[in-house]
C-alpha cells in the first residue's frame, strides 16, 4: 500500500496527475450514466413497440442474423395487410413451389414493401407481369428491413435453405451502406437494439447523435448517403462478392438492381450518380450483373421534390406507381432469352 500511495502521490507531480486521472475517470463515469439514462429512455419505446400489434419482427433462430419477420402474422392496419407464412416471408402460402422456377426479390425494406399492402408489393407486381397464373415462376418476397449489406449474406444463406431460388435479384439500397456498431448504424439500429444491447450505452447515444445529426430528419439526405458510403464501402463493398459465391455455389443467378431514389435525379449535387458509378465499376469487375433503371423513371417523371414526385416518397421508398415501375424494370431481369432459332 505504501508503495502504491508512494507511486501516485509520492511527489506533486504525480499527485497532479493522479488527480487528472481521477477527474477523467469521474468525467467518463458522469457521461456513462447520462448515457445510459438516454439509452434507457430510448430502449423502453423500442420494448413498447416490441410488444405492438403492428410489430411484426421477432428474435431470429437464423445463425448470423439478430431479427427475422414474424411467422404466421396476418394484419391489416389503415388499409395496408402484411402476411408473413409459417416460414418467415412476406408471401401468402407456405408452399415452397418447388416444381417452379423460384425468382427472390431479396433486399431490405423496399425488396419487402414496407409502406405496401400485401397485394401491392414490388414481388407481387412482378409476378403479374411474368407469370401472373404462376404456372412456371413464382417470384419470392425475400426481403428483410432495416438490413444493410454485413448482414446480407448470413440472410441470403438462410433464404437458399427455405426456398432454393434458381435466380436472386438483390434490390440494392444506397442505404444499405450501413453498418452496426459505429456512427453508421442507420437504420437498423431500432429493430436490431430490440434484441441486442450493449452493457456500456455512450458508443451507442454517441454514434446515434452522429448519424441524426448527419441524416437530419425522415427524408434521407444527399450529404448522408454519400457520408455512409464513403465511411463504409471498405468493409462493405465485398459483401456483394459474397452475396454471388452464395448464389454461384448453389447454381443461382445472381443480378443487382441499384435502386433510384430521389436524389438521383438532383442535378445540383451527383452523390449518388459517383455513388452507383463506383459500385458498378465494382460489379463489372467483379462480373456480377448489375442495372440502374434511373432512365425508367426519369422518362415517368421522377424528380428530387417529394411533393412533386409520385413514384418516390420522403423516405424514398416507392408509391403504388413507383412501385409498379420497378416491377416492370425486373421483367427483363427475370425473363430467360428466347433461345436462338
Amino acid at each position: 500500500m505504501s508503495t502504491l500511495r508512494s507511486i501516485l502521490l509520492g511527489t506533486k507531480r504525480r499527485r497532479a496527475v493522479t488527480l487528472l486521472g481521477m477527474l477523467v475517470v469521474m468525467g467518463l463515469l458522469a457521461i456513462e450514466v447520462a448515457c445510459q439514462i438516454v439509452a434507457y429512455i430510448q430502449f423502453r419505446e423500442l420494448d413498447r413497440w416490441r410488444v405492438h400489434p403492428d410489430n411484426f419482427v421477432q428474435a431470429s433462430t437464423v445463425p448470423g442474423v439478430t431479427y427475422e419477420l414474424l411467422h404466421n402474422y396476418d394484419k391489416t392496419t389503415d388499409g395496408r395487410r402484411v402476411k408473413i407464412n409459417a416460414l418467415g416471408f412476406r408471401e401468402e402460402t407456405d408452399d415452397l413451389f418447388a416444381d417452379k422456377r423460384r425468382v427472390a426479390i431479396f433486399g431490405d425494406s423496399v425488396a419487402l414493401g414496407i409502406g405496401a399492402t400485401q397485394d401491392q408489393t414490388i414481388p407481387v407486381e412482378l409476378q403479374r407481369l411474368v407469370d401472373p397464373a404462376v404456372e412456371r415462376v413464382k417470384v419470392l418476397n425475400c426481403g428483410l428491413l432495416g438490413l444493410g449489406m454485413s448482414e446480407f449474406p448470413a440472410y441470403l444463406r438462410h433464404v437458399f435453405s427455405v426456398y432454393k431460388p434458381n435466380q436472386v435479384v438483390f434490390l440494392m439500397n444506397p442505404n444499405d451502406f450501413v453498418l452496426r456498431d459505429t456512427m453508421y448504424e442507420g437504420a437498423d439500429g431500432g429493430m436490431y437494439r430490440m434484441f441486442e444491447r450493449p452493457l456500456l450505452k455512450t458508443p451507442v447515444v454517441v454514434h446515434k447523435a452522429i448519424y441524426r445529426m448527419k441524416k437530419g430528419g425522415i427524408s434521407p439526405s444527399l450529404g448522408w448517403y454519400r457520408w455512409t458510403y464513403q465511411g463504409t464501402k471498405a468493409e462493405n463493398l465485398p459483401k456483394f462478392k459474397e452475396l454471388k459465391a452464395i448464389c454461384d455455389q448453389a447454381g443461382a443467378g445472381f443480378h443487382v438492381v441499384l435502386l433510384p431514389v430521389r436524389g438521383s435525379f438532383n442535378r445540383d449535387d451527383d452523390a449518388i450518380t459517383s455513388m452507383y458509378k463506383e459500385i458498378g465499376d465494382y460489379l463489372t469487375a467483379a462480373g456480377i450483373a448489375w442495372s440502374y433503371p434511373d432512365r425508367v423513371f426519369a422518362d415517368a417523371g421522377a424528380t428530387p421534390d417529394p411533393a412533386g414526385c409520385k413514384l418516390i416518397d420522403h423516405t424514398d421508398h416507392y408509391t403504388p406507381e413507383g412501385t409498379k415501375l420497378m416491377a416492370r424494370a425486373c421483367v427483363p431481369i427475370v425473363t430467360p432469352p428466347e433461345p436462338a432459332k
